[in-house]
């Protein structure tokens, strides 16, 4: 890979720096589809500093992969989001929304593993969680949904479309050997655990 001609930051501009390390590392992990670890120098070269440019942002890679999982919850709940926006009834919102969450699991297989493997910091999770429990709270307040606890039935969605997502997302044949597609197992998942009519 090439280095990338960047101009300097002018002074004050450091948290510019920083978003562009992290945009890096994202699209470092984004490309690669064995998704190797990531090293200062790889993302330096990505971004079109040295190595040692990155200290005042970031003291190792560990602490950059902390920032990726942040941000990409943010990705997640963008999406998420987006996917509801033009649905006709709560019932079709929470699919979509569901269907959102599996979708981006299996574009970005390395920051959907690394997701799973380390903590959000900073509140970010909330962010994302929140939104598929309105969802569902939508559908109940329809009368779409008989769940008597949003919250309750939003985390067992959530576990369950994670679990398809990380089932999805290798570049295997899926373990029930069957004739359904990710997303009629899917739209079962969330018609059972929401209990819709």
């Amino acid at each position: 890979m090439t280095s990338v001609e960047r101009p300097r930051n002018a002074r004050g501009d450091g948290a510019r720096l920083r978003e562009e390390i992290v945009a890096a590392a994202i699209v470092l992990m984004d490309d690669s589809p064995d998704a190797p670890d990531l090293t200062l120098r790889s993302v330096a070269r990505q971004v079109g500093i040295t190595a040692p440019a990155i200290y005042p942002h970031f003291s190792d890679v560990a602490a950059i992969k902390d920032e990726i999982v942040n941000v990409s919850y943010g990705h997640l709940a963008a999406a998420f989001k987006t996917a509801t926006r033009t649905a006709a009834a709560a019932s079709e919102s929470l699919y979509l929304g569901c269907s959102a969450y599996l979708e981006f699991g299996r574009a970005h297989p390395a920051r959907y593993a690394l997701m799973s493997r380390r903590p959000a910091t900073g509140g970010v999770l909330p962010q994302a969680f929140p939104l598929l429990v309105a969802a569902l709270q939508g559908a109940i307040d329809e009368g779409s949904s008989s769940s008597t606890d949003a919250a309750r039935d939003a985390a067992t969605l959530w576990a369950g479309v994670h679990g398809l997502s990380t089932i999805v997302g290798r570049a295997q044949p899926t373990p029930w050997g069957l004739d359904y597609s990710a997303h009629d197992i899917l739209r079962n998942l969330v018609s059972s655990v929401a209990r819709l009519a």
